[in-house]
């Protein structure tokens, strides 16, 4: 996993937005789908492939689970929390950290904060803190708004 610094690279944007315009009208040319232009636009090929690889994209927590697996030992054999929990709850509860005094925080790790993932969290009834760690992966993505 590779750092992306809190500042957009604008340069890469533009290139992005580039090719993402000659993708969606020239999509129809590539590949073999059997299917002429209009079809292929109707057809929900296009739409699907795109979410498919995104998702494949997005799917990829491992080492992101790593890295927030890392801190949250850390922060336990520094004594500044009891210790955590990972989870696979239905709510997106990632982790639930033990606190001191008895107290709890319920951590959901999240990619960048776009598309439907930002409308997915639910804060359990037992949490006493509830954070969303986003960890963004995409270059492209700026850190500092909730959009890309």
């Amino acid at each position: 996993m590779s750092v992306i610094p809190c500042e957009q690279n604008a340069g890469l944007r533009d290139q992005i937005e580039m090719f993402a315009e000659v993708l969606k009208t020239q999509a129809h040319l590539l590949g073999d789908h059997g299917l002429d232009e209009k079809e292929f636009y109707n057809s929900g090929v296009f739409r699907g492939a795109i979410e498919r690889i995104r998702g494949q994209y997005s799917a990829t927590l491992r080492p992101k689970r790593e890295f927030v697996q890392h801190i949250l030992n850390h922060l336990e054999d520094g004594k500044f929390i009891e210790g955590w929990d990972l989870t696979e709850a239905a709510e997106r509860s990632d982790y639930w950290v033990r606190l001191r005094e008895s107290r709890n925080a319920v951590i959901a790790l999240t990619g960048g904060m776009d598309g439907n993932n930002v409308t997915l969290f639910e804060r359990p009834d037992a949490a006493d803190e509830f954070v969303i760690w986003s960890i963004m992966t995409n270059t492209a993505g700026d850190p500092r708004v909730q959009t890309h």
